[in-house]
């Protein structure tokens, strides 16, 4: 509902980079080249102008590219590297983590002044294993979204089905249940994903719930 929201999105995956990198990657650079020529290339703060830009994992930022960070979301200020000129960005910055920022604060790995700017607007993403009845209704969302994308008719899944997938730990998040659902969907044999399309490693908890309860 913001006045961005019709704006670019723009996604910087920066956590395998080196810092140079990461910095040319969401500031831009201007180099001279051999034959004296400037050559300008914009980041993705530039390419965010008047929408988001996400930051998908907190890690990528070091201490030192904190304060440019800062700076921009304190000033609307930025320079890209190899260029002293100052530059406006209106952008809306998201950053994702799944590290503790209160503890990345107690050990010195975040900035205060940064701490206070990020938080301002924290949103705290349960994992899937604490969602409860979400996770029936994106598995049957993902089912449905394959079926669409790779022709194969699927309209859901089924009771038990879902119980198994309600039981189950869920260490990769959401990235695993997309994966499982794809792997049932290329072995189901008719429109709903079933039990026994699952993997033994999502159905052993259920299976094993049921057997207790028999005792």
């Amino acid at each position: 509902r913001s006045p961005r929201a019709k704006g670019p999105f723009v996604v910087f995956r920066g956590s395998d980079l080196p810092e140079d990198t990461v910095t040319r990657g969401l500031f831009g650079s201007v180099t001279v080249g051999a034959d004296g020529r400037t050559v300008e290339q914009p980041g993705d703060i530039e390419l965010a102008e008047a929408g988001t830009l996400f930051i998908d994992d907190l890690s990528a930022i070091d201490l030192a590219l904190q304060v440019r960070i800062i700076r921009l979301l304190s000033e609307g200020i930025f320079e890209r590297v190899g260029d002293r000129s100052p530059r406006h960005a209106y952008v809306r910055l998201m950053i994702a983590t799944s590290e503790n920022v209160d503890d990345d604060l107690a050990r010195g790995r975040l900035r205060a002044d940064l701490y206070y700017q990020i938080t301002a607007g924290r949103i705290i993403l349960p994992p899937l294993r604490e969602r409860g009845n979400d996770i029936i209704e994106l598995a049957r969302r993902i089912a449905i979204g394959l079926s669409q994308k790779g022709g194969k008719r699927l309209e859901g899944i089924d009771l038990e089905a879902a119980r198994a997938l309600e039981s189950a730990p869920w260490p990769g998040n959401i990235q695993q249940l997309v994966q499982i659902i794809e792997r049932a969907g290329l072995v189901a044999k008719g429109p709903l994903v079933t039990a026994a399309d699952l993997p033994r490693e999502i159905t052993a908890r259920a299976i094993a719930a049921n057997v207790d309860t028999s005792v």
